[in-house]
């Protein structure tokens, strides 16, 4: 399927979840971070677009269902790594704070810091 240009509201979302997935594939926290502006309009333009109340083509039916595709993916990218963060949480804490009496890895010690500036 060619996507279709014709739909700029569809085309800007499709162009940052793509953009979103391959931030996901090589993670870096400026490099998510640097996302969420840019997919937030999307999502902006969509609900717009949508709202507007236009009847949508088949090609633009078609492109929408590429575009959950798209973010179930993302979706998908996100809770594995978050299984994976949870693990080394996991295997860091039992390595440096030992195991609770019911064999469990004993939680990570929370560090907090106050920054004040006056």
């Amino acid at each position: 399927m060619t996507p279709s240009t014709d739909n700029e509201p569809l085309g800007a979302a499709r162009r940052e979840i793509a953009a979103l997935r391959d931030a996901l594939l090589n993670p870096s926290p400026e490099n998510l971070q640097s996302r969420i502006p840019a997919l937030e309009r999307a999502a902006r333009s969509l609900e717009a677009a949508i709202s507007a109340g236009a009847s949508w083509p088949e090609t633009a039916r078609k492109e929408l269902e590429a575009l959950a595709s798209g973010l179930r993916s993302c979706a998908s990218l996100i809770d594995h790594g978050r299984a994976l963060h949870q693990a080394w949480a996991t295997i860091l804490a039992s390595a440096s704070a030992g195991y609770s009496p019911r064999g469990e890895a004993a939680a990570l010690p929370q560090r907090s810091t106050i920054s004040l500036r006056g």
